[in-house]
């Protein structure tokens, strides 16, 4: 087998019905793109927090917006090619994907006496929205 630094390519030997004759060919297995890069992410956040009644009670609340950008997928190729396994295609740099969402987080610390105790409760919501597959076809 001949290693490429991208891809794979076989030397395949045959013997064909017509003329009985050995023919050697190449097969690839899998495409290659080198021209692929580091996702872009963008991300915006807004955040509070507050403390009251003399250190015991914690109140923290975050916002955010996140969008990658060039986002690494495999896009649809024609089937000539000669790739027919979608896993053999190579990636490239053409989604969008955005999330965004929301966090609260109280926490109750006091003292009775000589014994310490706590509170904690966590409610977060996000949502992912795929804005741009590139020309991809939805995963099965």
């Amino acid at each position: 087998m001949i290693t490429i630094p991208t891809s794979q390519i076989e030397r395949v030997e045959k013997t064909y019905p017509i003329g009985n004759k050995e023919n050697v060919g190449f097969k690839q297995y899998s495409l290659a793109n080198e021209n692929i890069k580091w996702e872009t992410i963008r991300m915006f956040n807004i955040g509070v927090d507050l403390v009251v009644l003399n250190n015991r009670l914690d109140l923290t609340f975050d916002w955010f917006k996140k969008t990658n950008r060039n986002a690494l997928l495999k896009p649809v190729y024609p089937s000539v090619i000669g790739i027919t396994s979608t896993s053999n295609l190579p990636f490239e740099n053409v989604g969008s994907i955005e999330n965004e969402g929301w966090e609260l987080s109280l926490n109750w610390r006091d003292k009775i006496g000589r014994v310490n105790y706590g509170f904690t409760s966590n409610l977060s919501d996000a949502k992912n929205k795929i804005t741009d597959l590139g020309g991809t076809a939805l995963p099965l």
